[in-house]
Protein backbone atom coordinates (compact mmCIF):
# COMPACT_ATOMS: atom_id res chain seq x y z
CA UNK A 1 0.00 0.00 0.00
CA UNK A 2 1.11 3.55 -0.66
CA UNK A 3 0.44 4.49 2.95
CA UNK A 4 2.98 2.00 4.29
CA UNK A 5 5.58 3.36 1.88
CA UNK A 6 4.99 6.87 3.20
CA UNK A 7 5.44 5.64 6.76
CA UNK A 8 8.68 3.79 5.94
CA UNK A 9 10.08 6.79 4.08
CA UNK A 10 9.13 9.15 6.92
CA UNK A 11 10.94 6.92 9.43
CA UNK A 12 14.08 7.05 7.26
CA UNK A 13 13.95 10.84 7.26
CA UNK A 14 13.14 11.52 10.89
CA UNK A 15 14.08 8.50 12.91
CA UNK A 16 10.51 8.63 14.15
CA UNK A 17 7.77 6.09 13.56
CA UNK A 18 5.29 8.86 12.89
CA UNK A 19 3.48 10.31 9.95
CA UNK A 20 2.54 13.95 9.89
CA UNK A 21 -0.98 14.85 10.86
CA UNK A 22 -2.07 17.92 8.95
CA UNK A 23 -4.78 20.54 9.55
CA UNK A 24 -7.58 21.88 7.49
CA UNK A 25 -11.11 20.68 6.77
CA UNK A 26 -10.35 17.49 4.54
CA UNK A 27 -7.33 15.55 5.68
CA UNK A 28 -4.03 14.94 3.98
CA UNK A 29 -3.80 11.29 4.90
CA UNK A 30 -6.30 10.41 2.19
CA UNK A 31 -3.76 11.73 -0.30
CA UNK A 32 -1.71 8.55 -0.03
CA UNK A 33 -4.56 6.73 -1.73
CA UNK A 34 -4.95 9.30 -4.48
CA UNK A 35 -1.31 9.80 -5.49
CA UNK A 36 1.33 7.16 -6.11
CA UNK A 37 4.46 7.84 -4.09
CA UNK A 38 7.53 8.75 -6.11
CA UNK A 39 10.17 6.06 -6.54
CA UNK A 40 13.38 8.03 -5.75
CA UNK A 41 15.60 5.66 -7.77
CA UNK A 42 13.33 5.58 -10.81
CA UNK A 43 13.23 1.77 -10.77
CA UNK A 44 9.56 1.68 -11.72
CA UNK A 45 9.65 4.23 -14.53
CA UNK A 46 9.30 1.57 -17.21
CA UNK A 47 6.13 0.28 -15.62
CA UNK A 48 4.45 3.63 -15.14
CA UNK A 49 1.61 4.34 -17.52
CA UNK A 50 0.27 7.70 -18.52
CA UNK A 51 -2.38 7.80 -15.79
CA UNK A 52 0.27 7.13 -13.13
CA UNK A 53 2.35 10.05 -14.37
CA UNK A 54 -0.59 12.43 -14.62
CA UNK A 55 -1.82 11.45 -11.14
CA UNK A 56 1.41 12.88 -9.71
CA UNK A 57 1.40 16.08 -11.77
CA UNK A 58 0.91 19.60 -10.49
CA UNK A 59 -2.61 19.60 -11.94
CA UNK A 60 -3.68 16.66 -9.86
CA UNK A 61 -1.90 18.14 -6.83
CA UNK A 62 -3.99 21.30 -7.24
CA UNK A 63 -7.15 19.20 -7.26
CA UNK A 64 -6.02 17.40 -4.11
CA UNK A 65 -5.35 20.70 -2.31
CA UNK A 66 -8.83 21.99 -3.14
CA UNK A 67 -10.47 18.69 -2.22
CA UNK A 68 -8.64 18.48 1.10
CA UNK A 69 -9.19 22.09 2.23
CA UNK A 70 -12.61 23.11 0.91
CA UNK A 71 -15.14 21.70 3.33
CA UNK A 72 -17.41 22.75 6.14
CA UNK A 73 -15.36 25.92 6.69
CA UNK A 74 -17.13 27.59 3.77
CA UNK A 75 -20.46 27.27 5.59
CA UNK A 76 -19.49 30.00 8.06
CA UNK A 77 -18.12 32.56 5.60
CA UNK A 78 -21.36 34.45 4.75
CA UNK A 79 -21.88 35.07 8.48
CA UNK A 80 -18.25 36.20 8.70
CA UNK A 81 -18.89 38.72 5.91
CA UNK A 82 -21.91 39.98 7.86
CA UNK A 83 -19.55 40.76 10.77
CA UNK A 84 -16.92 42.38 8.53
CA UNK A 85 -19.13 44.36 6.12
CA UNK A 86 -18.70 44.62 2.37
CA UNK A 87 -15.30 46.30 2.40
CA UNK A 88 -13.35 44.09 4.79
CA UNK A 89 -15.43 41.01 3.97
CA UNK A 90 -14.57 41.30 0.28
CA UNK A 91 -10.88 41.75 1.12
CA UNK A 92 -10.72 38.78 3.49
CA UNK A 93 -10.72 36.00 0.89
CA UNK A 94 -8.01 37.58 -1.33
CA UNK A 95 -5.94 38.52 1.72
CA UNK A 96 -5.90 35.18 3.48
CA UNK A 97 -5.80 33.27 0.19
CA UNK A 98 -2.65 35.19 -0.71
CA UNK A 99 -1.23 34.44 2.74
CA UNK A 100 -1.95 30.75 2.15
CA UNK A 101 -0.15 30.94 -1.21
CA UNK A 102 2.91 32.55 0.37
CA UNK A 103 2.95 29.96 3.15
CA UNK A 104 2.93 27.30 0.46
CA UNK A 105 5.80 29.04 -1.34
CA UNK A 106 7.90 29.11 1.86
CA UNK A 107 7.24 25.44 2.52
CA UNK A 108 8.10 24.59 -1.09
CA UNK A 109 11.42 26.40 -0.81
CA UNK A 110 12.23 24.85 2.57
CA UNK A 111 11.51 21.35 1.36
CA UNK A 112 12.62 21.37 -2.27
CA UNK A 113 15.73 23.55 -1.96
CA UNK A 114 17.05 22.45 1.43
CA UNK A 115 15.50 19.20 2.74
CA UNK A 116 14.02 17.30 -0.22
CA UNK A 117 13.54 14.08 1.76
CA UNK A 118 11.23 15.68 4.34
CA UNK A 119 7.58 14.75 3.94
CA UNK A 120 5.90 16.52 6.86
CA UNK A 121 6.04 19.37 9.36
CA UNK A 122 7.43 16.91 11.90
CA UNK A 123 10.17 15.86 9.48
CA UNK A 124 11.30 19.46 8.95
CA UNK A 125 11.13 20.23 12.67
CA UNK A 126 13.32 17.17 13.37
CA UNK A 127 15.82 18.05 10.64
CA UNK A 128 16.11 21.73 11.57
CA UNK A 129 15.99 21.74 15.38
CA UNK A 130 15.73 18.26 16.80
CA UNK A 131 13.57 15.75 18.58
CA UNK A 132 11.96 18.10 21.12
CA UNK A 133 10.81 20.60 18.49
CA UNK A 134 9.55 17.72 16.34
CA UNK A 135 7.58 16.38 19.30
CA UNK A 136 6.10 19.82 20.03
CA UNK A 137 5.14 20.17 16.38
CA UNK A 138 3.56 16.74 16.36
CA UNK A 139 1.55 17.52 19.51
CA UNK A 140 0.25 20.74 17.97
CA UNK A 141 -0.86 19.02 14.78
CA UNK A 142 -2.48 16.14 16.67
CA UNK A 143 -4.29 18.65 18.89
CA UNK A 144 -5.67 20.32 15.79
CA UNK A 145 -7.04 16.99 14.57
CA UNK A 146 -8.55 16.16 17.95
CA UNK A 147 -10.43 19.47 18.04
CA UNK A 148 -11.71 18.92 14.52
CA UNK A 149 -13.62 15.78 15.55
CA UNK A 150 -16.21 17.51 17.80
CA UNK A 151 -16.40 20.35 15.28
CA UNK A 152 -17.37 17.88 12.55
CA UNK A 153 -19.87 16.24 14.91
CA UNK A 154 -21.48 19.63 15.63
CA UNK A 155 -21.67 20.52 11.94
CA UNK A 156 -23.01 17.14 10.83
CA UNK A 157 -25.58 17.17 13.64
CA UNK A 158 -26.72 20.68 12.68
CA UNK A 159 -27.13 19.53 9.07
CA UNK A 160 -29.01 16.39 10.14
CA UNK A 161 -31.36 18.47 12.31
CA UNK A 162 -32.27 20.52 9.24
CA UNK A 163 -33.11 17.31 7.38
CA UNK A 164 -35.10 15.83 10.27
CA UNK A 165 -37.04 19.07 10.85
CA UNK A 166 -38.32 18.80 7.28
CA UNK A 167 -39.14 15.09 7.13
CA UNK A 168 -40.25 14.73 10.79
CA UNK A 169 -41.69 18.17 11.61
CA UNK A 170 -43.39 17.08 14.83
CA UNK A 171 -40.51 15.11 16.29
CA UNK A 172 -38.90 18.07 18.13
CA UNK A 173 -35.57 16.29 18.38
CA UNK A 174 -32.84 17.88 20.48
CA UNK A 175 -29.18 18.38 19.63
CA UNK A 176 -27.92 15.83 22.13
CA UNK A 177 -30.23 13.24 20.62
CA UNK A 178 -29.28 13.94 17.01
CA UNK A 179 -25.56 14.08 17.81
CA UNK A 180 -25.89 10.71 19.54
CA UNK A 181 -27.51 9.29 16.39
CA UNK A 182 -24.64 10.65 14.28
CA UNK A 183 -22.08 9.12 16.66
CA UNK A 184 -23.83 5.74 16.47
CA UNK A 185 -23.97 5.91 12.68
CA UNK A 186 -20.23 6.58 12.61
CA UNK A 187 -19.25 3.79 14.97
CA UNK A 188 -19.31 0.85 12.54
CA UNK A 189 -17.66 2.60 9.52
CA UNK A 190 -14.88 3.77 11.84
CA UNK A 191 -13.98 0.15 12.61
CA UNK A 192 -11.98 0.06 9.39
CA UNK A 193 -8.31 0.30 10.33
CA UNK A 194 -7.19 1.61 6.95
CA UNK A 195 -8.19 4.58 4.82
CA UNK A 196 -8.09 2.21 1.85
CA UNK A 197 -11.63 1.13 2.64
CA UNK A 198 -12.84 4.72 2.89
CA UNK A 199 -11.56 6.18 -0.37
CA UNK A 200 -14.64 5.12 -2.35
CA UNK A 201 -16.71 7.72 -0.55
CA UNK A 202 -14.37 10.69 -1.03
CA UNK A 203 -15.46 11.61 -4.56
CA UNK A 204 -19.15 11.44 -3.61
CA UNK A 205 -18.37 13.56 -0.55
CA UNK A 206 -16.68 16.27 -2.64
CA UNK A 207 -19.57 16.31 -5.09
CA UNK A 208 -22.13 16.48 -2.30
CA UNK A 209 -20.82 19.72 -0.80
CA UNK A 210 -20.49 21.41 -4.20
CA UNK A 211 -24.07 20.46 -5.07
CA UNK A 212 -25.26 21.62 -1.65
CA UNK A 213 -23.56 25.00 -2.06
CA UNK A 214 -25.07 25.45 -5.54
CA UNK A 215 -28.57 24.60 -4.26
CA UNK A 216 -28.20 27.06 -1.38
CA UNK A 217 -27.04 29.89 -3.65
CA UNK A 218 -30.00 29.29 -5.98
CA UNK A 219 -32.39 29.29 -3.02
CA UNK A 220 -30.95 32.57 -1.71
CA UNK A 221 -31.38 34.20 -5.12
CA UNK A 222 -34.99 32.98 -5.42
CA UNK A 223 -36.15 33.66 -1.88
CA UNK A 224 -33.77 36.44 -0.86
CA UNK A 225 -34.05 40.19 -1.26
CA UNK A 226 -31.58 42.16 -3.37
CA UNK A 227 -32.41 45.14 -1.14
CA UNK A 228 -31.50 43.28 2.03
CA UNK A 229 -29.88 45.32 4.78
CA UNK A 230 -26.09 45.28 4.38
CA UNK A 231 -23.27 47.53 5.55
CA UNK A 232 -20.13 48.74 3.81
CA UNK A 233 -18.10 48.67 7.03
CA UNK A 234 -18.40 46.38 10.05
CA UNK A 235 -21.63 46.98 11.97
CA UNK A 236 -21.50 48.30 15.50
CA UNK A 237 -20.26 45.25 17.35
CA UNK A 238 -17.75 44.68 20.09
CA UNK A 239 -14.17 44.20 18.93
CA UNK A 240 -14.29 40.50 19.70
CA UNK A 241 -17.57 40.04 17.82
CA UNK A 242 -16.14 41.77 14.77
CA UNK A 243 -12.95 39.72 14.88
CA UNK A 244 -14.88 36.43 14.75
CA UNK A 245 -15.24 36.95 11.01
CA UNK A 246 -11.46 36.96 10.52
CA UNK A 247 -11.10 33.64 12.38
CA UNK A 248 -13.58 32.02 10.00
CA UNK A 249 -11.53 33.01 6.95
CA UNK A 250 -8.30 31.78 8.57
CA UNK A 251 -10.01 28.46 9.24
CA UNK A 252 -11.28 28.22 5.65
CA UNK A 253 -7.73 28.46 4.21
CA UNK A 254 -6.08 26.24 6.82
CA UNK A 255 -4.32 23.13 5.52
CA UNK A 256 -0.64 24.01 5.07
CA UNK A 257 0.60 21.12 7.22
CA UNK A 258 -0.35 18.67 4.45
CA UNK A 259 1.62 20.53 1.77
CA UNK A 260 4.93 18.78 2.40
CA UNK A 261 3.31 15.38 1.99
CA UNK A 262 1.80 16.46 -1.33
CA UNK A 263 5.21 17.67 -2.53
CA UNK A 264 6.80 14.42 -1.47
CA UNK A 265 4.32 12.48 -3.59
CA UNK A 266 4.59 14.66 -6.71
CA UNK A 267 6.62 13.53 -9.71
CA UNK A 268 8.22 17.00 -9.92
CA UNK A 269 7.96 18.54 -6.41
CA UNK A 270 9.19 21.97 -7.51
CA UNK A 271 5.92 22.36 -9.45
CA UNK A 272 4.04 22.47 -6.15
CA UNK A 273 4.15 26.27 -6.13
CA UNK A 274 2.11 26.31 -9.33
CA UNK A 275 -0.39 23.83 -7.89
CA UNK A 276 -0.74 25.83 -4.67
CA UNK A 277 -1.24 29.12 -6.53
CA UNK A 278 -3.96 27.72 -8.79
CA UNK A 279 -5.72 25.90 -5.93
CA UNK A 280 -5.74 28.94 -3.66
CA UNK A 281 -6.88 31.20 -6.51
CA UNK A 282 -9.84 28.88 -7.06
CA UNK A 283 -10.65 28.93 -3.34
CA UNK A 284 -10.41 32.72 -3.23
CA UNK A 285 -12.99 32.98 -6.02
CA UNK A 286 -15.24 30.26 -4.54
CA UNK A 287 -15.19 31.77 -1.04
CA UNK A 288 -15.67 35.32 -2.30
CA UNK A 289 -18.59 34.42 -4.58
CA UNK A 290 -20.29 32.28 -1.92
CA UNK A 291 -19.98 34.82 0.89
CA UNK A 292 -20.78 37.88 -1.24
CA UNK A 293 -23.73 36.21 -3.03
CA UNK A 294 -25.27 35.09 0.26
CA UNK A 295 -24.72 38.43 1.99
CA UNK A 296 -26.14 40.32 -1.00
CA UNK A 297 -29.42 38.41 -0.98
CA UNK A 298 -29.81 37.86 2.77
CA UNK A 299 -27.96 40.76 4.38
CA UNK A 300 -28.24 40.84 8.17
CA UNK A 301 -30.58 37.83 8.06
CA UNK A 302 -27.76 35.42 7.19
CA UNK A 303 -27.31 32.70 9.82
CA UNK A 304 -24.06 31.54 11.40
CA UNK A 305 -24.53 28.09 9.83
CA UNK A 306 -25.20 28.80 6.15
CA UNK A 307 -27.81 26.02 5.59
CA UNK A 308 -30.03 27.52 8.31
CA UNK A 309 -30.71 30.41 5.91
CA UNK A 310 -32.31 28.15 3.25
CA UNK A 311 -36.06 28.79 2.94
CA UNK A 312 -37.47 26.17 0.53
CA UNK A 313 -38.40 23.01 2.53
CA UNK A 314 -37.37 20.54 -0.18
CA UNK A 315 -34.03 22.29 -0.68
CA UNK A 316 -33.47 22.35 3.08
CA UNK A 317 -33.99 18.60 3.26
CA UNK A 318 -31.66 17.87 0.34
CA UNK A 319 -28.97 20.25 1.60
CA UNK A 320 -29.22 18.78 5.10
CA UNK A 321 -28.77 15.26 3.72
CA UNK A 322 -25.83 16.18 1.44
CA UNK A 323 -24.00 18.15 4.10
CA UNK A 324 -24.51 15.62 6.87
CA UNK A 325 -23.03 12.95 4.58
CA UNK A 326 -20.11 15.17 3.53
CA UNK A 327 -19.21 16.18 7.08
CA UNK A 328 -19.52 12.63 8.39
CA UNK A 329 -17.04 11.63 5.69
CA UNK A 330 -14.75 14.41 6.88
CA UNK A 331 -14.98 13.00 10.39
CA UNK A 332 -14.02 9.52 9.18
CA UNK A 333 -11.10 10.77 7.07
CA UNK A 334 -9.81 12.74 10.05
CA UNK A 335 -10.42 10.02 12.61
CA UNK A 336 -8.62 7.12 10.97
CA UNK A 337 -5.06 8.54 10.76
CA UNK A 338 -5.53 10.30 14.11
CA UNK A 339 -6.54 7.04 15.79
CA UNK A 340 -3.52 5.29 14.27
CA UNK A 341 -1.24 8.08 15.45
CA UNK A 342 -2.62 7.86 19.00
CA UNK A 343 -2.14 4.08 18.92
CA UNK A 344 1.52 4.55 17.96
CA UNK A 345 1.99 7.10 20.73
CA UNK A 346 0.40 4.73 23.23
CA UNK A 347 2.86 2.05 22.11
CA UNK A 348 5.84 4.31 22.70
CA UNK A 349 6.72 5.20 19.09
CA UNK A 350 9.47 2.58 19.33
CA UNK A 351 11.80 3.22 16.40
CA UNK A 352 13.75 -0.01 16.96
CA UNK A 353 10.89 -2.30 15.99
CA UNK A 354 7.83 -2.21 13.81
CA UNK A 355 4.63 -1.46 15.69
CA UNK A 356 1.98 -4.06 14.78
CA UNK A 357 -1.47 -3.13 13.57
CA UNK A 358 -3.95 -2.73 16.42
CA UNK A 359 -6.27 -5.62 17.12
CA UNK A 360 -9.99 -5.19 16.54
CA UNK A 361 -10.53 -4.77 20.27
CA UNK A 362 -7.78 -2.14 20.58
CA UNK A 363 -9.04 -0.27 17.53
CA UNK A 364 -12.64 -0.45 18.73
CA UNK A 365 -11.59 1.00 22.08
CA UNK A 366 -9.86 3.94 20.39
CA UNK A 367 -12.90 4.53 18.18
CA UNK A 368 -15.22 4.49 21.19
CA UNK A 369 -13.07 6.86 23.26
CA UNK A 370 -12.68 9.38 20.41
CA UNK A 371 -16.41 9.27 19.67
CA UNK A 372 -17.19 9.72 23.37
CA UNK A 373 -14.79 12.68 23.56
CA UNK A 374 -16.32 14.20 20.41
CA UNK A 375 -19.86 13.71 21.68
CA UNK A 376 -19.17 15.27 25.07
CA UNK A 377 -17.28 18.28 23.68
CA UNK A 378 -19.86 18.78 20.91
CA UNK A 379 -22.64 18.97 23.49
CA UNK A 380 -20.70 21.17 25.89
CA UNK A 381 -19.80 23.54 23.02
CA UNK A 382 -22.57 22.96 20.44
CA UNK A 383 -21.81 26.24 18.67
CA UNK A 384 -20.63 25.91 15.06
CA UNK A 385 -19.26 29.44 14.74
CA UNK A 386 -17.45 29.37 18.08
CA UNK A 387 -15.75 26.03 17.46
CA UNK A 388 -14.75 27.10 13.96
CA UNK A 389 -13.27 30.31 15.32
CA UNK A 390 -11.24 28.69 18.07
CA UNK A 391 -9.78 26.06 15.72
CA UNK A 392 -9.02 28.72 13.12
CA UNK A 393 -7.29 30.93 15.68
CA UNK A 394 -5.59 28.58 18.13
CA UNK A 395 -4.57 26.01 15.51
CA UNK A 396 -5.00 27.44 12.00
CA UNK A 397 -3.06 30.67 12.61
CA UNK A 398 0.15 28.93 13.80
CA UNK A 399 -0.07 26.42 10.93
CA UNK A 400 -0.35 29.24 8.37
CA UNK A 401 1.64 32.10 9.94
CA UNK A 402 4.02 30.36 12.36
CA UNK A 403 5.70 27.23 11.07
CA UNK A 404 6.21 28.19 7.37
CA UNK A 405 8.23 31.39 7.97
CA UNK A 406 10.09 29.78 10.86
CA UNK A 407 10.99 26.74 8.76
CA UNK A 408 12.23 28.91 5.89
CA UNK A 409 14.28 31.15 8.19
CA UNK A 410 15.90 28.13 9.86
CA UNK A 411 16.62 26.53 6.48
CA UNK A 412 18.38 29.67 5.25
CA UNK A 413 20.36 29.97 8.48
CA UNK A 414 21.36 26.30 8.51
CA UNK A 415 22.68 26.48 4.93
CA UNK A 416 24.21 29.95 5.25
CA UNK A 417 22.03 31.52 2.54
CA UNK A 418 20.59 35.02 2.68
CA UNK A 419 16.90 35.81 2.61
CA UNK A 420 15.77 38.57 0.27
CA UNK A 421 14.56 41.81 1.81
CA UNK A 422 11.02 41.04 0.63
CA UNK A 423 11.10 37.63 2.29
CA UNK A 424 12.53 39.10 5.47
CA UNK A 425 9.72 41.66 5.62
CA UNK A 426 6.99 39.15 4.73
CA UNK A 427 8.23 36.46 7.12
CA UNK A 428 8.65 39.01 9.89
CA UNK A 429 5.11 40.28 9.30
CA UNK A 430 3.75 36.72 9.39
CA UNK A 431 5.63 35.65 12.49
CA UNK A 432 5.62 38.82 14.63
CA UNK A 433 2.31 40.42 13.60
CA UNK A 434 -0.15 37.96 12.06
CA UNK A 435 0.77 34.97 14.23
CA UNK A 436 0.36 36.58 17.69
CA UNK A 437 -2.55 38.78 16.61
CA UNK A 438 -4.61 36.05 14.94
CA UNK A 439 -3.76 33.44 17.58
CA UNK A 440 -4.15 35.46 20.78
CA UNK A 441 -6.92 37.86 19.77
CA UNK A 442 -8.76 35.22 17.76
CA UNK A 443 -8.71 32.68 20.56
CA UNK A 444 -9.86 35.29 23.07
CA UNK A 445 -12.68 36.32 20.74
CA UNK A 446 -13.76 32.70 20.29
CA UNK A 447 -13.79 32.10 24.05
CA UNK A 448 -15.77 35.31 24.55
CA UNK A 449 -18.31 34.14 21.98
CA UNK A 450 -18.60 30.75 23.68
CA UNK A 451 -19.33 32.42 27.01
CA UNK A 452 -22.02 34.57 25.36
CA UNK A 453 -23.55 31.50 23.70
CA UNK A 454 -23.60 29.57 26.97
CA UNK A 455 -25.47 32.45 28.63
CA UNK A 456 -28.11 32.50 25.87
CA UNK A 457 -28.67 28.77 25.42
CA UNK A 458 -29.84 25.94 27.61
CA UNK A 459 -27.47 23.73 29.56
CA UNK A 460 -25.76 20.82 27.76
CA UNK A 461 -27.88 17.73 27.11
CA UNK A 462 -31.11 19.71 27.38
CA UNK A 463 -33.54 20.90 24.74
CA UNK A 464 -34.20 24.56 24.24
Amino acid sequence: MAGSKVEEYSMLVTGEGNDELSGGHRRASSIVHKLEIEDPRGQNDARENQSDRSSRSWKYAAIIIVGEIVGSGILGLPFAMKHLGWFFGSLASPLFGTCAMYSGLLLSRARNQYFPRCASYTDLAQALVGRNFALATQIAIVSNWILLLPYFLVASSDAMMILLDEILPGANLCFYQVSLVIALLLFMPLQRRSLHGLTGMTFASDVSILVAILLMLIDFAVNGDSNASTTALPPRLSFFEGYMGISSFVFAFQGQSMFLEIMHEMRIPKHFTKASSIANTFMIVLYLVTSAWTYYFLGDAVEGFMPDSVRTPAVRAIVGLLLSYHIMCSYMLTHQPLAMQLYRIANGNDTEKEIPMPTRREWGTIVFLLLLFSYLVANIIPFFVSLQAIIGSAMGAPIMFGWPPLFYFLCCRSKGTNMSDIDKAACGFFFFVMLPFCTIVGTAAAIDDMINQWSKNSSPFRCG
